[in-house]
């Protein structure tokens, strides 16, 4: 790709991790034909907003009430491994979310709005806030056990601030003692859905400690999104991940309550044990939940991180049960496409690393993608690594039958709860338009 206009500035942890080379502005004149073509078809297939189940923004506390790990902190030692360690992953991980060295946490969610704005059709971000550890005896906060914390107000007053793009989901631990009431704050206050990662915040799903928080959420009509499967990335030395937590067979006690659940990532990675002591793939596990009538209408999944290297055999699975089809939503698992530098290549590099290495390599050798879309794609996340997941999700087929994710997988799912007061379809639609007619004319219906 030639010098262009509208670079971005790049440090040494963009290059190690491929971040995308432009901005998004510059994308409507610079992108190829062959690139345009793509996700001109690829959003074709869309019949309304899309609504993006699954968004990350954090903090490290520099400007924000956001933070880390104390390993993670700027005033962590580096002479320990702990130390050097979690703040080398910590930098990889605010460099995806688009904020450098010496920015502040207000650049993380300046980035997301960003790529959100210049993403043609329109896209409404839901953003997940992430609660800190707490004892599962006492409801006491463990902050210096939680890998990071991004509250609930936090997450609230950046949706306030930008509600034609932004939804939230609050974060409540179930063993926190006031965790009934301040899922009701958080309702009143907008959020429809709570989000938890029990492997890294130590949530039993399966606890009778939780049924109290169950009641609450079933009489409020909130859903819970949950991580399902293996955690890998929030696993820092120092507070370390509970794996056999991410069982999806734990959250039946949610659905018998009368809870719906959304399964994070299809639980498309680790093993869970069945109640005979078997142990099985984690996503054979939730297919054959829902397979179930009984959990019709209240077990979901979403489609996040289905991209990545590890779980493509999974997004092949899923693409061969359409009968899963309207139990699906999309999820970006943003900032992890921003780490997709490495995933999809062109045709200028040489043939041992074309097509991204390994995972490029993946979704082209398994008929997922052809390799000129694998070379368009790599162009599209040089100016908008958000688009370029959503276009490559609207993209793979499945390798034998040519199945493909349905339209209906992008929207606001029908029986999921409102993500809101005012994100009706319609008011949704009027928001877009409102936001283009002002200036964002990249923004289209």
């Amino acid at each position: 790709m030639p010098n262009r206009p509208g670079k971005r500035p790049r440090g040494a942890f963009d290059a190690l991790i491929g971040s995308p080379l432009y901005e998004p502005e510059a994308m409507d004149m610079h992108l190829s034909d062959e690139a345009m073509a793509l996700v001109t078809r690829a959003l074709g297939r869309l019949e309304g907003p899309v609504v993006d189940y699954h968004c990350h923004v954090a903090g490290r506390g520099r400007g924000s009430s956001c933070c880390v790990h104390p390993s993670m902190r700027d005033d962590a030692s580096i002479l320990n491994a702990a130390g050097y360690v979690n703040r080398a992953k910590m930098r990889v991980f605010m460099c995806a979310f688009g904020a450098g060295e010496d920015d502040t946490d207000e650049a993380v969610a300046a980035r997301l709005a960003r790529l959100a704005r210049h993403t043609p059709h329109g896209l409404r971000c839901i953003l997940l806030a992430f609660d800190q550890r707490h004892d599962k005896e006492t409801g006491a906060p463990q902050p210096d056990q939680s890998a990071m914390t991004v509250p609930n107000d936090h997450v609230y007053g950046l949706a306030k601030a930008q509600p034609d793009i932004f939804g939230w989901a609050c974060s409540v631990h179930p063993y926190r003692l006031d965790a009934c009431e301040e899922l009701e704050r958080c309702y009143r206050r907008g959020a429809r859905v709570c989000k938890w990662l029990p492997n890294s915040m130590i949530i039993d799903a399966d606890d009778e400690r939780c049924e109290p928080f169950y009641a609450a959420c079933a009489r409020l009509g909130m859903a819970i999104l949950c991580h399902t499967g293996a955690e890998t990335s929030v696993d820092f030395l120092g507070s370390r991940v509970v794996n056999e937590l991410g069982n999806p067979l734990r959250l039946r006690r949610a659905l018998r309550a009368g809870v719906k659940v959304i399964a994070a990532h299809c639980a498309s990675e680790g093993e869970g044990q069945e109640d005979s002591g078997e142990w099985r793939p984690c996503q054979e596990l939730l297919f054959d939940m829902m397979a179930r009538d009984e959990w019709r209408g209240l077990l979901f999944a979403d489609i996040s991180a289905l991209i990545l290297f590890k779980r493509l055999h999974v997004l092949v699975e899923v693409l061969a049960r359409p009968a899963l089809f309207d139990r699906l939503v999309y999820g970006s698992d943003w900032p992890v496409p921003a780490l997709g530098g490495r995933t999809v290549g062109t045709k200028a590099q040489p043939l041992a690393l074309r097509h991204g290495g390994a995972i490029g390599a993946q979704l082209v050798l398994t008929g997922l993608i052809t390799a000129a879309e694998c070379d368009a794609l790599h162009e599209v996340f040089q100016f908008n690594p958000l688009l370029f997941d959503l276009v490559l999700k609207l993209t793979v087929r499945h390798p034998s039958t040519g199945a493909m994710l349905p339209a209906s997988v992008f929207s606001a799912h029908p029986l999921l709860p409102p993500l809101g007061p005012d994100v009706s379809a319609a008011n949704l639609r009027q928001q877009i338009a409102d936001a283009a007619a002002v200036g964002n004319s990249v923004v289209t219906l």
